[in-house]
């Protein structure tokens, strides 16, 4: 263990018992460690290790929204090399085996956990962080010397611009190989954002359809740079844009990249039927100024987002400082009302005013996205938690396909568009469970009436109906405005006073004849739905018959 290096130790459990246990429980500076967040859910902490990247993770099994398991395997996918130490409690054992599996270095079981325990696995994790370390060092080195050397700057730089802050370490070689190759000498970013809205029927192609879409285009853009530039590399930045990295270009000639852009548009437009605009940064001269590049063009893009400009030079635009945060707890209130109560009219309402805040606010692009994947998360478990599976699997079956396209939408519209189709995508769902719960309603009405002489609950006509007690009292009483309980109970007294009328049965005769446990509590309900009991409204009929 090499405790001259600082490890980044991320903890992630629901119990802030255990998050406040496990901070106090030992010394991490004394063995080279830092607690850099801590996490409540698995998608709380997914967010984390893709944003500040940590080398360990302290991870309970059991979380809501993803489970430990999950947050593992998604890390590995991500490519992610952090090391994982997984908690877990003796009935999960099952789980921590399967943690293993995705290489989890350790596991420690809750009632365990003591700080040499602690101490032991954090030490397999650093051995383990630096076995990956070395293999990635030689693997860097390998790949430096066998493969293309353009590849190899395109990759350095593109990790640079990536990278969260100018104090990454990690970045030395990286560095290193971009300055030898003199790449930052006069130089600029130019981000192309690439639209397709001409195409017909673009949203029927299929994933590797429009990646061959975007290749061709690419192929366009370096073609025409050719004749513009003698030094550039184009980047792919991400699904909807590349950029163009231009070096030993002392001034901005505006004119210049104007014909650029017109040439790079027409020929776009022609050939593929795709859509360009541009922007550009200002011009930088030292390696050390990238990271003020990068953020020209983080302002650029937030600048385009909400007014997709077809050609945006930095020194143009206004400065207006968009907001990194804004509040929506109000509106997940009022969705979770609106959700189980299948109102439309509330739904409709609830995403008028997410599109008006969004509106006034005017947070950044990434916090906008952000709030809208908060907003589907909490829509998805409200309705499974409404247990209505067939509506639930035939509206959101492909929920990752219904992030991916939020997470690559360009422009402020892009994300209005999507908050709407969402909103409609809901209507759909409830449309399905109104026209279900409709047909179940006239089947437990049926059901009762065949049943009105026996004990009815809401668990057996439940039962009967295969539905959930909680979903058909609902239902019930949206669709017939007496509660269950009422609607039998008001049954079974127009029933008994039918009985009484016919003046051949006792009144405790009738009690057990319609389920009730005794006469007491019969003639109890009789007096609240008629206001009076059994034997006066018997009374009451011989009267009026007399009389």
């Amino acid at each position: 263990m090499d405790k001259q290096l600082i490890y980044k130790v991320l903890l992630v459990d629901d119990e802030l018992i255990i998050l406040s246990g496990l901070k106090f429980l030992i010394n991490w500076k004394s063995i080279g460690c830092e607690i850099i967040d801590t996490a409540s859910n698995g998608q709380e902490a997914l967010k984390i290790i893709e944003e500040k990247s940590p080398d360990i993770v302290i991870c309970d099994i059991n979380l809501p929204v993803f489970d430990g398991i999950e947050v593992l395997r998604q890390c590995n996918n991500l490519g992610k090399n952090t090391v994982f130490i997984m908690l877990t409690n003796h009935q999960d054992f099952h789980l921590a085996q399967q943690a293993l599996k995705y290489k989890a270095v350790d596991y420690i079981i809750k009632t365990n956990l003591q700080p040499e325990l602690l101490i032991q696995s954090i030490e397999n994790a650093q051995n383990e962080i630096n076995k990956k370390r070395k293999i990635k060092k030689i693997d860097f080195v390998e790949s430096y010397i066998y493969k293309n050397e353009t590849d190899i700057i395109k990759s350095s730089l593109l990790n640079i611009i990536n990278s969260a802050s100018n104090n990454d370490h990690q970045l030395d070689e990286q560095f290193k190989i971009c300055n030898s190759a003199n790449i930052f000498r006069s130089y600029c970013i130019i981000q192309i954002y690439i639209n397709n809205p001409d195409i017909v029927n673009i949203n029927l192609f299929t994933a590797k359809e429009k990646n061959k879409l975007m290749d061709c285009e690419k192929d366009i853009i370096n073609k025409i740079c050719k004749n513009f530039f003698e030094d550039y590399i184009i980047l792919d930045y991400n699904s909807s844009s590349v950029l163009v990295f231009v070096s030993n270009y002392p001034n901005i000639d505006k004119q210049y990249i104007r014909h650029l852009y017109r040439k790079i548009l027409t020929t776009s437009k022609n050939i593929l039927e795709i859509s360009v605009d541009i922007a550009i940064t200002d011009v930088f001269n030292d390696s050390s100024d990238i990271y003020l590049c990068i953020e020209q063009l983080k302002h650029m893009n937030n600048f385009y987002y909400y007014n997709n400009k077809g050609i945006i030079f930095y020194d143009e635009i206004n400065h207006n400082q968009y907001k990194d945060h804004f509040d929506i707890s109000t509106i997940i209130n009022d969705l979770s009302k609106a959700l189980t109560s299948y109102n439309f009219e509330d739904i409709n309402s609830v995403f008028e005013k997410l599109i008006e805040l969004l509106i006034t606010s005017k947070p950044e692009k990434q916090n906008a996205i952000n709030c809208c994947i908060r907003i589907y998360n909490y829509t998805i478990a409200t309705l499974q938690s409404l247990d209505n599976p067939k509506a639930f699997n035939d509206n959101f079956s492909n929920s990752s396909n219904t992030i991916n396209k939020l997470i690559s939408v360009g422009t402020f519209e892009d994300v209005i568009s999507w908050i709407r189709q969402l909103n409609s995508t809901i209507n759909n769902y409830n449309i399905s469970v109104t026209s279900k719960s409709n047909n179940l309603i006239d089947s437990a009405k049926e059901f009762i009436l065949e049943h009105i002489d026996t004990k009815l609950t809401l668990n057996s006509v439940a039962n009967y109906l295969s539905i959930s007690p909680s979903y058909l009292s609902h239902h019930f009483k949206k669709e017939c405005n007496p509660n269950f309980v009422d609607y039998i109970n008001q049954l079974k007294i127009d029933k008994a006073c039918k009985l009484l009328n016919e003046n051949q049965y006792l009144i405790y005769e009738i009690a057990y004849m319609l389920g009730f446990d005794n006469a007491y509590y019969f003639t109890k309900i009789f007096k609240k739905y008629k206001g009076v009991t059994p034997k006066e409204y018997l009374h009451k009929i011989s009267k009026d018959i007399n009389d």
